[in-house]
């Protein structure tokens, strides 16, 4: 992981012309509200509002079914049957089958074969499912519980080649926006940035055994938050970097630690992009495999992990390496997230996830 000393003198003079020192934080985690105040900066944690939906972005292999309607905004909400304005977006981003064709639970391929694009069940008074032949979305409202599938056998014809597109099946949210900036999502200010939450694995299904290229194919459930640095010159948000956690791989019973620009597909954001070493959130008592590498299934596991250091860090590697280049430590905000899957192999995977919020902490 890469680090960076800061100088005296630097410190200095962050602290004197913008109130942002970067100085050592409890390690503990450990902080009250009588002396510190904390602010939760995600919203609708139980996802009572639903979901916009997006579109289903670049293709894999440009098939009809996968361009259906507009490539990002697809204008359908997921409400439960309600008149809501959700704060989150799903996104399904190369998953084949389109979520947003609600007036279709049926689709003639041109083999014949019929698949479905949108069914909705309600199994409870607060307890929905959305459904088609490649992604499952189940929400519990008043648990604040999400349950993802995403099936890669429904989404591949083959198996993936290096530069192409790939599945995703995720939520996403924007925690601040450049006009209406929040001092809770400033970094520099806060003495700890905390992420909890709890998730499970319910099934893993691997369609590629030893075909697998390890640096090609993998299943993947992601946390990102997007690191922004807001210009005021601008009033704008004009970079930014993605620091993220991988809460599973396939391939790793401690996801590796990354630090490299976005690429290798048509959609990459060429930005930089900064991952956590497994072993900075899990433990062998608490991970999602067990002491032998096998998955465990049906059990909740918790992650409670404090971040600004790591994040510091994640800044100092993307200017050390050409990028993000105009932004600076003072300027930066958390103005986004995202939590989900992505698969560039041919994989199915079900996991679900609640009790999921960030904290900002700040000495009073």
């Amino acid at each position: 992981m890469v680090k960076k000393i800061i100088s005296f003198l630097l410190v200095l003079s962050v602290l004197f012309s913008f109130g942002c020192a970067t100085e050592s934080k409890n390690e503990k985690n450990e902080y009250d509200s009588e002396n510190y105040e904390i602010t939760s900066i995600l919203k609708d944690k139980n996802f009572e509002k639903g979901f916009y939906v997006r579109g289903l972005g670049v293709p894999i292999y440009d098939d009809p079914i996968e361009t259906f309607g507009d490539r990002y905004e697809s204008r359908v909400n997921f409400c439960y049957g309600q008149n809501y304005r959700p704060d989150w977006h799903l996104c399904q981003w190369a998953s084949r089958y389109p979520f947003h064709d609600t007036e279709n639970t049926t689709f003639e391929m041109k083999d014949g074969k019929k698949t479905f694009n949108y069914k909705y069940t309600q199994l409870g008074e607060n307890h929905h499912l959305y459904e088609n032949q490649s992604k499952t979305l189940e929400v519990d409202t008043d648990e604040g519980e999400i349950r993802f599938l995403l099936k890669g056998s429904e989404c591949y014809k083959e198996d993936r080649v290096f530069g192409q597109e790939w599945p995703h099946f995720l939520i996403e949210q924007d925690l601040c926006t450049a006009a209406k900036l929040s001092s809770a999502n400033r970094i520099c200010t806060a003495d700890a940035i905390n992420v909890h939450l709890s998730l499970r694995v319910n099934d893993f299904v691997d369609y590629m055994g030893e075909r697998a290229n390890e640096g090609l194919h993998s299943a993947m459930c992601v946390f990102y938050l997007y690191v922004a640095n807001y210009s005021p010159e601008k009033r704008a948000f004009t970079d930014m970097l993605w620091f993220g956690m991988i809460l599973f791989d396939n391939r790793y019973m401690y996801s590796e630690p990354m630090s490299r620009a976005d690429g290798y597909k048509d959609s990459a954001t060429n930005k930089w992009i900064y991952n956590l070493d497994g072993h900075d959130f899990y433990s062998q008592e608490n991970n999602v495999y067990d002491k032998d590498g096998n998955i465990i299934y049906n059990k909740w596991k918790t992650i409670d992990v404090e971040l600004s250091e790591h994040i510091r860090s994640a800044f100092d590697a993307a200017q050390e390496n050409g990028y993000m280049q105009n932004s600076k430590w003072e300027n930066l905000y958390i103005n986004g997230m995202y939590v989900g899957f992505e698969l560039p192999g041919t994989y199915d995977l079900d996991m679900s996830i609640k009790d999921m919020d960030i904290l900002t902490i700040r000495e009073k």
